[in-house]
């Protein structure tokens, strides 16, 4: 049999680095499918890449330099990778800097290794709140990739990048290129067999739930298959999480036993589970306090509770995870607060407000933006200048689904309140969403938020302007603006 090299050996050598959890994992891979090298050699890439070579000093550089001329092109990138998929969990803004320069002196193709490292790269900038930056990357990978000719090296790079731009895309409120982009990496992924593959779907899930399409996202956490690979692939910490997002998505689906069963579930797996992040049981608090207040409509004491045990849970890590203990002060509002008491409410939610701005907690911030454009469809509403000065805030909701809710809320009040010219202008800030929302989840959206609660005034109040900015937005619509990223 043929030993395999240049770019065959590339693609088995990359292959098995993404299929793999770990570095020795993936070199006893190898060995068992005949893809050696000498003792001396292997000793060489194992040294490579353990943790040995660290940033202080440059001494991984030294490393690599010395190993240069010992090692083939090929297992010198294969080294590389290790390197690359082991700075994905640090973000380190100073390791990944060494890393390209790196990979601009040790990558003999100068291609498919850049493509890998765009991609944790924007992973990087991405966590550090720096989207601009990660957009950069993944286009600088997408310009890369015509310049991989081989086709299982091409198909394991695209799933990459892909997979970026998604969730890129998504913390972008671009949700559209969001689902494009992540069905396409998910897609790929399975067919190559990669090991995030099942991330891939879990966050497609949590897409679906971002988007408001809670049943659907439900379903896709509780699909079992998509459990085993988690379960494999990533441990049972992600099991767990799979259930706890299960029912976060079943209570806002209003599926309340399921919720009740998955979180059973979860808590019996965090009681059997060692070593479990502890972000998860202020989770499953979070979660089990929501699914108490849903069920009993804030009537019984034991579900605030249970959101003040999460809250003293979330403050009481380190770091604090603020984006959790924001959510339990949201639903701790929105039970404990007469929404007649504005004074309070907006008093509270505004001390909100400026803690996840802050914080850098956007999801959080846009939830109770969403919450206070509720208060608009009470009976007893806030005044006309609150309403002028929430509409001047909206801008900042970077999550589409949320934003076509508030506007929605906003348009409730001015079918009650306010004049047409004023009706038609959020109406058109509702349509103008189409562009950056799935078409079927922005007519799922639009039909729950605006034709089954408004058929009469569309039917009356509002045809002739309805019919000019019918006739506005289809003259304009070109299928969407142009992709970001």
């Amino acid at each position: 049999m043929k030993r395999p090299e240049g770019d065959d050996l590339r693609a088995q050598l990359l292959l098995c680095a993404v299929r793999s959890g770990s570095s020795d994992e993936a070199l006893a891979t190898l060995g068992r499918q005949g893809v050696s090298l000498s003792p001396t050699q292997l000793d060489i890439v194992e040294n490579l890449l353990s943790d040995s070579g660290t940033v202080a000093g440059h001494g991984l550089v030294q490393m690599f330099r010395e190993a240069h001329g010992r090692l083939g092109p090929e297992w010198m990138e294969f080294a590389l990778l290790g390197k690359i998929f082991q700075a994905v969990s640090r973000s380190d803004p100073a390791e990944l800097t060494l890393l390209e320069s790196m990979v601009g002196e040790f990558n003999e193709t100068r291609s498919y290794c850049w493509i890998i490292l765009r991609a944790v790269q924007s992973e990087a900038c991405r966590r550090n709140g720096d989207l601009a930056l990660a957009q950069f990357h993944v286009r600088d990978g997408f310009e890369r990739l015509p310049r991989v000719l081989h086709p299982a090296i091409a198909g394991i790079c695209q799933a990459h990048i892909e997979h970026s731009r998604g969730i890129v895309a998504q913390d972008s409120g671009n949700f559209s290129l969001a689902l494009e982009s992540l069905s396409s990496a998910e897609e790929n992924a399975k067919k190559l067999g990669l090991r995030f593959a099942p991330l891939v779907a879990y966050q497609l899930a949590s897409l679906h739930w971002s988007s408001g399409q809670f049943s659907a996202a439900l379903n896709m956490h509780l699909d079992s298959a998509h459990r085993e690979q988690l379960l494999v692939a990533y441990g049972p910490a992600w099991l767990i999480r799979s259930h706890l997002s299960a029912a976060k998505c079943a209570i806002d689906a209003n599926e309340l036993l399921i919720a009740e069963k998955e979180l059973r579930t979860a808590d019996q797996l965090l009681r059997e589970t060692e070593n479990v992040p502890r972000m998860l049981p202020g989770f499953f608090l979070l979660y089990s306090g929501e699914l108490n207040l849903k069920a009993l409509k804030g009537k019984d004491s034991r579900g605030f509770e249970l959101l003040e045990e999460a809250c003293q849970h979330f403050e009481s890590m380190d770091p604090p995870l603020h984006a959790g203990l924001l959510d339990a002060k949201i639903s701790i509002t929105q039970y404990a607060i007469s929404s007649d008491d504005h004074r309070r409410m907006f008093g509270v939610l505004h001390s909100i407000l400026e803690e996840a701005t802050a914080k850098g907690c956007l999801e959080a911030r846009a939830r109770a933006l969403v919450f206070e454009s509720s208060l608009f469809v009470s009976d007893n509403p806030p005044l006309r200048a609150a309403f002028d000065d929430l509409v001047t805030r909206l801008h900042v909701i970077n999550n589409p689904a949320l934003l076509m809710q508030a506007f929605a809320n906003l348009f409730t009040y001015s079918l009650r309140y306010l004049e047409q010219p004023d009706q038609a202008f959020l109406m058109g800030r509702l349509r103008n969403l189409q562009t950056v929302l799935d078409e079927s989840c922005f007519q799922d959206l639009y039909e729950t938020y605006i034709e089954k609660r408004y058929s009469w005034a569309i039917e009356n109040r509002l045809a002739e302007e309805l019919e000019k900015e019918d006739q506005a937005f289809d003259d304009e619509s070109t299928g969407g603006r142009e992709p970001t990223i």
